[in-house]
């Protein structure tokens, strides 16, 4: 999976920030998702969902899990746009 440009993260803060927090945490992330933590950790380590660690904590930026999704669907689902 390639690195998403960071602007494309910072894009829309304003828009974000308005339905809900920016980072999420493992255990917010993976009950949005509706998975467990080693699933969680699993497409972390495969590069599939981007984090970021804040001193000891590891965070989910809320952008990446809508992301996540769509990119899940497309690929799952060619024929129907997400």
């Amino acid at each position: 999976m390639t690195q998403q440009p960071l602007n494309s993260y910072t894009s829309n803060i304003a828009d974000l920030r308005k339905d809900g927090p920016l980072l999420l945490s493992v255990e917010e992330a993976t009950k949005a998702l509706g998975i467990s933590r080693w699933q969680f950790y699993q497409m972390v380590w495969a590069q599939e969902l981007p984090t970021i660690t804040i001193g000891r904590r590891r965070l989910v930026p809320a952008q990446s899990l809508h992301e996540f999704i769509k990119k899940r669907l497309e690929k799952e689902n060619p024929n129907v746009r997400a």
